[in-house]
Parts: C-alpha cells; sequence; structure tokens
C-alpha cells in the first residue's frame, strides 16, 4: 500500500537584471540626479528553484549528468546478477557493496553548483522497502555520496520538495508516531522528527481500511469474529503489511476498526464510505 505522493510546486527561475539610467527625459521633468555609477549598476537577485525534483523513470537507467553518463550496467556478469552503477566507464557504487541489493534511480535535484541524485537500493522481493542515498555532482568537485541509517520510510510514503539548493525528501511517519523528512543542505544530510497532528487519518488510508479491510473480514471464520481483535492471523500477507503500515500513525484508533471488522465478519452490511470514515476515522 505505498503510496507515493507528490507535492509539485512548478518551477521558478528568476533573474533581473535593473539599469537606473534607463529614465526617459520629458519635455516637463528635470533629470534624475542619481550618481553614473549607480545608473549603471546591474542589480541580480539569485535563481530560486522551487519544485520537487525530476523524476528519472523515463531515461531507463541512462542519465545524463554534469559529470557524464550515469548509468545501471552488467559489464562481465550473468543475466542472473544485479547490475552495478557506473559514471562514464568507472563503477561507483557495485550490487555486491550493497548487499547484491537491486539499485534504482529515482530522482534528481538541480542545485546552483551541479545537481543531487536520488539512488534507492532494495532486495526486490515483494513487501521490500528501499533505502536511499543521494550522489552529489557538484562542479569542480569529484562524485560524492551521502548516506544516512535513517534514510528509508517505513510506510513506503515518500514526497519530495525542493527550494533553492535545500532538498526535503518526506518519509512518512515511523515507528514512533513521528513525521520523518530527510533534508539535503549545504552537502549534509539532517534528519527532522515532527510530531504527528491529531486528527483523522490520512484520506488514502481511511479508503483502504474500508475498501480492502473490511472485505477481508467479512471472509473471516465465524470462530475468529472477535469485537476487540482484528483476526490478522488468518489474513494474507500483503493485508497485515499495510494494516502495520497505518498503525504507524498515532491518530489510528485500534478499538474503532476493530469494531468495524467485527461488524463485517458477522455478515452486517458495510456501511457507506462517508459514514465509515465519521466513525472510525476520525472526519
Amino acid at each position: 500500500m505505498a503510496n507515493i505522493k507528490l507535492f509539485c510546486m512548478g518551477a521558478l527561475s528568476v533573474v533581473l537584471s535593473l539599469n537606473a539610467g534607463c529614465n526617459q527625459k520629458s519635455s516637463t521633468d528635470n533629470p534624475p540626479t542619481t550618481d553614473k555609477n549607480e545608473r549603471n549598476k546591474k542589480v541580480e537577485v539569485p535563481i530560486v528553484t522551487v519544485g520537487q525534483g525530476e523524476d528519472l523513470e523515463k531515461f531507463n537507467d541512462q542519465l545524463p549528468t554534469s559529470q557524464g553518463l550515469l548509468s545501471l550496467k552488467k559489464i562481465g556478469k550473468e543475466n542472473f546478477e544485479r547490475p552495478d552503477l557506473y559514471l562514464g566507464d568507472k563503477i561507483i557504487l557495485a550490487s555486491k557493496d550493497v548487499d547484491d541489493d537491486r539499485i534504482s534511480l529515482v530522482r534528481r535535484f538541480k542545485l546552483t553548483q551541479g545537481e543531487a541524485i536520488l539512488v534507492s537500493t532494495d532486495a526486490g522481493g515483494s513487501g521490500t522497502l528501499p533505502s536511499y542515498s543521494i550522489l552529489l555532482l557538484l562542479k569542480g568537485q569529484a562524485p560524492k555520496w551521502l548516506n544516512k541509517d535513517d534514510f528509508y520510510s517505513e510506510n513506503g510514503d515518500i514526497t519530495y520538495a525542493q527550494k533553492g539548493d535545500v532538498i526535503t525528501i518526506g518519509l512518512g511517519i515511523n515507528d514512533k508516531g513521528l513525521n520523518k523528512s530527510i533534508v539535503l543542505e549545504n552537502g549534509q544530510l539532517l534528519t527532522n522528527l515532527l510530531e504527528t497532528a491529531k486528527g483523522g487519518l490520512p484520506n488514502n488510508d481511511c479508503k483502504w481500511l474500508h475498501d480492502e479491510l473490511l472485505p477481508n473480514c467479512e471472509q473471516q471464520p465465524p470462530e475468529d469474529c472477535n469485537e476487540n481483535v482484528i483476526p490478522e492471523s488468518s489474513m494474507s500477507m500483503a493485508i497485515t503489511r499495510s494494516l502495520g503500515q497505518i498503525r504507524l500513525n498515532p491518530n489510528f484508533n485500534e478499538q474503532s476498526v476493530a469494531e468495524a471488522c467485527y461488524q463485517a465478519c458477522i455478515k452486517q452490511p458495510i456501511p457507506d464510505y462517508k459514514d465509515f470514515k465519521k466513525s472510525v476515522c476520525g472526519g
């Protein structure tokens, strides 16, 4: 149930050049008394980029960068082996160095002096969630990897926001119920943890409980129906895994969900979504 959410704010580049000496003289105006140097002075506003970066899926693992072609290739490998990550003709990340995990190019963020490439690694199996790192390519500098032990999402949610050279990657709610994000600023990765706002569950989580969990509750044998416990032991791994991810949100009401599951289990009609959302999801 990993949702990938994008907060797109557009892209804006502004460069202003003002020439103070371009006033037109009319027959009724006195000439300005501005100093000659001031009249010829140009005022430049730094470039500010606001957005969410560039999705790299369209490049099919062959990404042109400011320092050469970044690509995933199998050179001297068997077909079943994972490809390595090359910059030009040099390996910069070998699959064997990440436990033979799958390497993927995820996103690119343009910077004033270069670019930052978001790279993920994961085992590739069903239900596995990736870890992330950033490859920093700056003008006049060697490629640099930025890593952090907590650079992963525990519920599969990920969002992107960029303002100037500051990049914020939202990673959803962690196992402490806090909203986690990783911020790239001045060549460093920083972790931000914020309290989750009190209120209802997000609409997509509530919708999943209604559309996916309740029909599963409906299919459980009568002996498993329990108004205090969700009968997860007899549900699929996909259902229990998604339910576990939603439970990370401190606004999740276990008792309310268990009662709704129980009603479905004893073959009571599943309520419409509006009523379910109000009574179970808190909104």
